[in-house]
């Protein structure tokens, strides 16, 4: 994988990228009990986790934050705090 192409994953889909070969060394998560598909990666138990331009995240429940760091990534933090302030999230 090309450290600075944009790869997002979220649920089982990280585990495709560790198959693949794709998260050597790179910091990842997934849904809980996939975590031996995440060949090569630095496993974590964070909601999301972002790792330079590779952004996984655990599965339905932390849906939301992913969309939020999506959105702080691609476009910045202001509108993902604006979204956030939206859908009555304070903490983000």
């Amino acid at each position: 994988m090309a450290k600075d192409l944009p790869i997002a994953a979220i649920c089982a889909a990280p585990s495709i990228l560790g198959e693949l070969g794709l998260l050597h060394g790179r910091r990842a998560t997934c849904y809980p009990g996939l975590e031996d598909k995440l060949i090569g990666a630095l496993i974590s138990h964070d909601a999301v986790v972002t790792d330079k331009a590779l952004i996984t995240s655990q599965g339905p429940g932390t849906a939301v934050l992913f969309a939020l760091t999506l959105i702080q990534k691609f476009v910045d933090a202001e509108t993902a705090v604006r979204v956030a302030k939206g859908l009555l999230i304070d903490s983000y």
